[in-house]
């Protein structure tokens, strides 16, 4: 109102843009939230919660405005490779299973971020980042075939899953196989003629009309099923000693990727709107984030790149964003309870395979090999390790496979004896410029790294 204290209405008008923001947030999130908590073998609510809980968490310490934590397609992934094989098929034991995941994840965290760690994260280099994105990817697309095409895939690799659905599909359903068609297409016509409209939300908003107007179990389409808001049923706490091993490895893996990715997507929100990030702190609020998932029986949770741009272009503007998107959800999945569970699986399933299409990116091998053949090498050892050993292992393969190669570097770093050019006052390689000159009498050698016990004989040499 006029008159009234300037900073109020400035705070006024933060809260009108970040409540229109957090509910486009909260509906983005919904599909996103059953899609992932498929991915991770766990039933729709945990999504939710883990929605819920890491998005309020993250919001309460965070120094970043704009990013949006959530369910993750990445994680999600990890998270299901590691509580999949202990868990042996019990739903109750996965969801414990996925708590303590949760709960280690959060420690690491808030470890990492005691002992300032935050440069912990440079380990994951880029060759074996995209390496890790193109296998999961390949992954994700591999475990969501069977809904896809509405029939039981039996295999557990991905390879031997893809083989098996190209061996089996003349058993496919027509009809599930029209559905999944029909939500890629949308999928796709959103990207490229409605940027600007979120494909998973305008297939999700489809896949509630359908299964509102159509008896779709009755045509042979698997649906949701009732999805309520309350904690999932849990096996009573007692993880045995020799899964703690596996999680803790898991957790390790999950922290490192929350943290980079992270940090990298609020750096550069931050960098477009003129604030600082804090490294430390953000670990605080990430670790407190996978704490509020764990509370809820949820699985570990991460930054959501498309949450967060599609936070900023609604025009949030502070961390309210996520405690209120939080609270919209809850207020949506009580809303919709019944169309939710009439839901079609296998429009999850699309905007699943749709999401990891987005991640591969091939062609980054062929620029690798251009600029650095052994990062190339670390891309696609990593890539064929998630494919071949497992998501966790190929992640490993790729974290050693780059500190073998920086170590390589240290130990027999480039060279350069250095000369003049005609017409210029810059010193050349003369390996690299024919037209570069030494001078009479005169050495100019240098060494690109740093001087130590380990090449000090090669220096000498």
């Amino acid at each position: 109102p006029r008159g009234a204290d300037p900073m109020q209405r400035f705070e006024t008008v933060h809260l009108r843009q970040d409540a229109g923001a957090a509910l486009v947030v909260a509906l983005l999130t919904l599909p996103a939230a059953f899609a992932y908590a498929e991915l991770a073998g766990l039933p729709p609510v945990a999504g939710l919660l883990s929605a819920i809980g890491g998005m309020a968490g993250y919001a309460l310490l965070a120094s970043s405005r704009h990013v949006v934590v959530g369910p993750d397609a990445t994680i999600a992934l990890l998270a299901g490779a590691a509580i999949g094989p202990l868990a042996a098929g019990d739903p109750a034991a996965a969801v414990a299973l996925a708590a303590a995941l949760s709960l280690l994840t959060a420690l690491v965290l808030l470890l990492m971020a005691g002992l300032r760690l935050g440069v912990a994260a440079d380990f994951l280099s880029s060759p074996a980042m995209l390496g890790f994105l193109n296998g999961a990817a390949i992954v994700i697309v591999a475990s969501q075939l069977g809904h896809l095409l509405g029939i039981g895939l039996e295999a557990e690799g991905p390879l031997a899953r893809v083989q098996e659905a190209l061996a089996r599909l003349p058993e496919r359903h027509a009809a599930t196989l029209a559905g999944a068609v029909l939500a890629l297409v949308v999928l796709l016509a959103c990207r490229r003629l409605l940027p600007r409209v979120p494909g998973a939300l305008a297939v999700f908003a489809l896949a509630l009309l359908a299964g509102a107007f159509a008896d779709l179990p009755a045509h042979g389409l698997a649906v949701l099923g009732a999805v309520e808001l309350a904690l999932p049923r849990a096996a009573p706490p007692g993880i045995a000693l020799g899964d703690l091993a596996p999680l803790f490895s898991a957790a390790l893996g999950i922290a490192w990727l929350v943290f980079s990715e992270g940090v990298l997507l609020g750096r550069s929100l931050a960098e477009r709107h003129g604030y600082p990030i804090d490294p430390d702190r953000e670990l605080v609020a990430f670790g407190v984030a996978n704490l509020g998932a764990a509370a809820l029986l949820g699985f570990p949770v991460g930054s959501s790149q498309t949450r967060s741009l599609l936070n900023e272009g609604s025009g949030g503007r502070t961390r309210a964003v996520g405690l209120l998107a939080a609270v919209f959800l809850v207020l949506i999945v009580l809303l919709l309870a019944e169309a939710i569970a009439a839901v079609p699986v296998v429009a999850i399933a699309a905007i699943l395979v749709f999401t990891a299409l987005s991640l591969v990116d091939l062609r980054c091998y062929a620029r690798l090999w251009r600029v650095q053949r052994y990062s190339a090498v670390v891309a696609l050892a990593t890539t064929l390790g998630v494919l071949v050993l497992g998501v966790l292992q190929g992640i490993l393969l790729g974290v050693i496979l780059s500190l073998l190669g920086a170590l390589a570097q240290i130990v027999r770093p480039q060279d350069a004896l250095l000369g003049c050019v005609e017409g210029s006052e810059t010193l050349h390689d003369v390996g690299d410029d024919e037209s570069a000159h030494t001078v009479p009498g005169l050495v100019v050698y240098r060494f690109y790294g740093p001087l130590m016990f380990a090449n000090v004989r090669y220096f000498v040499e």
